[in-house]
């Protein structure tokens, strides 16, 4: 004999009711098949993916930090144009400009900039020419040399970076 839980009335061994209060006996899994199983079939895999992706994850490189260097150029600025050399003995590779902080050249295109293109190798000792209005916002609007002072130009380029000022 044992003891209901709820009212504390003996009762057979294998009883799943009480027969004095109806209370149910069973354990939780019983009470509840059909959550049993939605919980296994979600649960199982969820921690097996765990430890699958913590695995995985474990074996990737991780990565790695390469020093920025500084760019060595010269930046000119005639009140039309840019006009910007290469003092560096390597050319720069893949680099983007920025003007006054936020106009950008290339365009910044695609989510965060993902989808802006970059300007081709900047050789040593090479001058390169730009007018200030191929610098835009990324709404497309036009920096104007007629509204705005021309105050810091910028060049990041694959990890070395410049920055000139007026």
């Amino acid at each position: 004999m044992k003891k209901c839980k709820f009212c504390q009335s003996k009762i057979d061994e294998k009883a799943t009711r009480c027969p004095k209060c109806q209370g149910d006996l069973r354990n939780w899994i019983s009470r509840h098949p059909i959550l049993t199983i939605l919980l296994v079939l979600l649960g199982v895999p969820t921690i097996i993916g765990w430890a699958v992706a913590d695995n995985v994850t474990k074996d990737l490189p991780q990565p790695t930090s390469v020093p920025q260097q500084e760019l060595n150029g010269k930046v000119d600025f005639d009140g039309v144009q840019f006009h910007v050399t290469n003092l560096d003995d390597s050319a720069w590779k893949s680099c983007r400009m920025t003007l006054n902080g936020k106009y950008r050249y290339p365009q910044e295109k695609g989510l965060l900039g993902a989808d802006t293109e970059v300007l081709d190798d900047f050789e040593p000792g090479k001058t390169y020419t730009m007018g200030y209005a191929v610098f835009v916002l990324k709404d497309g609007t036009r920096f104007d040399n007629d509204t705005t002072i021309v105050s810091e130009l910028s060049i990041a380029c694959d990890n070395s970076f410049g920055a000139w000022t007026w």
